[in-house]
């Protein structure tokens, strides 16, 4: 009976010893786990800033970005304008300066822009008729299409009127210098009192009816 009291009696100060220690140590824990906590936040807002910082550049960039795009485009606005004798073989054509390697380039104008006078501003771009004086055609051009045998006209010069020209069993809507040359310098075959294009096609009809 003796011996179990003393090992009771044992176990109750091992007990007590240990809550003793743990009572000594309580205050060291505590401010362990307090400082872990504390460097826990410091963490969490170390983390939150370096987000913050990379979304800060990330925004940045994107700006940036943007930026240098719209100056890209207001540069190549800027440069926007008609080339005489473009790359693209074309006489007069609204395109960039760098298409424009080996014709004459006017930025910021239109092929077509006149003057307060109603002049062309750029004269080789000016549209009128290329009258070709050998085979007597007339044809819509601008100044710089307009090339030798041909002369440089307002379409409504006589050169260029268009008219009945009977050759035969043919009929051509054409000019009198071009109804010479079908004609063989006939000069039946140019009608002038014939009007309109319909008016020389019955006028034909009526001849071939009548021969």
């Amino acid at each position: 009976m003796k011996n179990k009291n003393k090992k009771i009696l044992k176990l109750l100060i091992v007990l007590a010893l240990f809550q003793i220690i743990l009572l000594i140590n309580m205050p060291f824990a505590q401010s362990y786990f307090i400082d872990q906590t504390f460097n826990s936040d410091k963490k969490i807002e170390g983390i939150k800033e370096d987000k913050g910082s990379f979304m800060n550049q990330g925004l940045n960039f994107l700006i940036s970005f943007f930026s240098i795009k719209q100056i890209g485009i207001v540069s190549a606005q800027n440069t926007f304008g008609c080339c005489v004798e473009p790359t693209t073989h074309e006489t007069c054509e609204m395109t960039s300066e760098d298409d424009c390697k080996f014709g004459r380039f006017v930025s910021n104008k239109t092929c077509d822009a006149k003057d307060s006078q109603g002049n062309y501003i750029i004269e080789e771009c000016e549209k009128k008729c290329c009258y070709d004086e050998i085979v007597g055609t007339c044809t819509p051009s601008r100044e710089i299409s307009c090339e030798s045998p041909g002369k440089f006209i307002d379409c409504s010069k006589s050169e260029c009127q268009q008219g009945c020209c009977l050759v035969e069993n043919d009929m051509y809507w054409t000019t009198k210098k071009d109804c010479e040359n079908k004609a063989l310098d006939n000069p039946e075959a140019w009608k002038p009192a014939i009007l309109t294009e319909m008016e020389c096609y019955f006028q034909l009809n009526s001849a071939i009816k009548g021969s």
